[in-house]
């Protein structure tokens, strides 16, 4: 069995409680670095990390290479680029609302409990003004694409 050292195993935790602190699986991480789970998990178990996956990590994670190397916390981003990295982290295109929300509900703490609040309020109205509208959306875009297909007939 391979000997990991301290600070390897110390970096492992680190990438575990990053990848965590933001409610992803080991494979959400993976997908978004274009590696395997395995491979994220054999980085939070200590395996070594080349000068690419680190960079990487770091961009995805919302920290600093220095961070995840040496755990120097005067060089982690600070909580705006860490909170900008949560609210951006779906992989998907268009996010359910669900994940909005709970993404929101991660962030929040005494702090920013009414700012987090209001922004949950907005996004609400938002959606029912959609979902109000929404008839309309699609008719618009099907009268649109009719109209394409007019004028490229056309042509």
């Amino acid at each position: 069995m391979e000997q990991h050292s301290i600070e390897d195993i110390e970096r492992g935790k680190r990438l575990r409680k990053l990848r965590r602190d933001l409610d992803w699986t080991q494979q959400d991480l993976a997908s978004k670095i274009n590696r395997t789970f395995h491979a994220i998990s054999k980085y939070e178990n200590g395996i070594a990390l080349s000068k690419d996956v680190v960079y990487r990590l770091a961009q995805v994670l919302g920290t600093t290479e220095d961070y995840i190397l040496t755990g120097n916390e005067s060089k982690k981003v600070g909580s705006s680029t860490k909170l900008e990295t949560k609210a951006t982290a779906s992989s998907d295109s268009e996010p359910s609302t669900i994940s909005i929300l709970k993404k929101l509900d991660l962030l929040m703490n005494e702090a920013n409990r009414e700012l987090i609040d209001s922004i949950k309020s907005d996004f609400l109205q938002i959606m029912e003004q959609y979902e109000a509208h929404k008839e309309k959306y699609i008719k618009v875009l099907e009268d649109r694409s009719k109209l394409m297909d007019i004028l490229n007939s056309k042509l």
